[in-house]
């Protein structure tokens, strides 16, 4: 599946490892696809359901999509679904109901100099104390060196913690990822301890900042930034955006920002049936 604009989530290894028994609407034209969207639907309790995407920001439209097109997905949509949350690659407002989401990103075709020129000033400044540290930022090749501290330092902040499953997922998709030479995994080691690591996907033009774990030291030595600093400086002068995956909560957006990133919106469809609504509201209504 291609994306042009180097989205790794619509890869089919990528959608294989998220959700193994993923589908497709599909359109054929001259024995070829023109259309294409992936689908991570299940079945609950006879209800057919699209739940938002877990470990992929957003899926899309692939191909030549038209109005009329568009149209006949949303028809498909009531048709056969549910519940349908699902996060588009563009904008369609004017035809769905759902809400736009904002995006991070940096565009990475000036020298180093004129991008680190573009932080701002406590960003710098952090910066700047971090490289006074003797900190150590180096390639990774273990998936378990971020699950292992994911597991220490962010699970445990995380409403409900993070399942077997997903962490077999998350390992799998470094795994795989590093073997096939599109992973980045970078750590930051202290006097030989690791205290920050992130992990990257690069795919065509766009690099995706996936997972990231810091210690209690990683933090406040500013570990995470000379990582992502690292990262630029490597990948600038290129074609290449940098891809912060969002985020809506205001102190990390202000941390991706503090880099120079820009937003980009996308699209969150949500519909819901008339007869899921009316179940909802029964059940409420019973356990009062």
């Amino acid at each position: 599946m291609q994306s042009p604009d180097g989205m790794v989530y619509c890869q089919y290894w990528f959608l294989s490892i998220i959700h193994p028994d993923w589908e497709a609407w599909v359109i054929e034209k001259n024995d070829a696809y023109s259309f294409i969207m992936p689908l991570l639907s299940h079945k609950n309790y006879g209800f057919s359901l699209h739940p938002k995407p877990v470990l992929a920001q957003r899926l899309g439209m692939f191909g030549f999509i038209s109005d009329e097109i568009i149209k006949e997905v949303k028809s498909e949509i009531i048709k056969k679904f549910s519940s349908f949350i699902y996060p588009l690659n563009y904008n369609y407002a004017e035809t769905f109901t759902g809400e736009t989401q904002t995006n991070h990103i940096l565009p990475l075709s000036e020298k180093y100099e004129e991008l680190a020129a573009k932080y701002r000033r406590d960003r710098k400044s952090r910066l700047k104390q971090a490289r006074k540290t003797d900190i150590e930022i180096i390639n990774g090749s273990e998936a378990d060196d971020l699950i292992n501290l994911f597991k220490k330092e962010v699970s445990p902040k995380i409403t409900d913690g993070v399942s077997d499953t997903a962490y077999l997922k998350i390992h799998e998709l470094i795994s795989e990822s590093l073997k096939n030479d599109t992973g980045l995994l970078i750590k930051a080691i202290k006097d030989k301890q690791l205290i920050s690591i992130a992990f990257f996907i690069k795919y065509k033009s766009r690099i995706t900042y996936l997972f990231s774990a810091n210690t209690d030291l990683g933090r406040s030595l500013n570990a995470n930034s000379l990582i992502l600093d690292e990262v630029i400086k490597k990948q600038s002068d290129s074609n290449c955006t940098l891809d912060f995956e969002g985020s809506h909560i205001p102190g990390i957006a202000y941390f991706f920002k503090s880099f120079g990133a820009i937003e980009e919106k996308y699209f969150l469809i949500k519909y819901e049936s008339t007869v899921l609504k009316t179940l909802k509201k029964l059940k409420s209504i019973t356990k009062k």
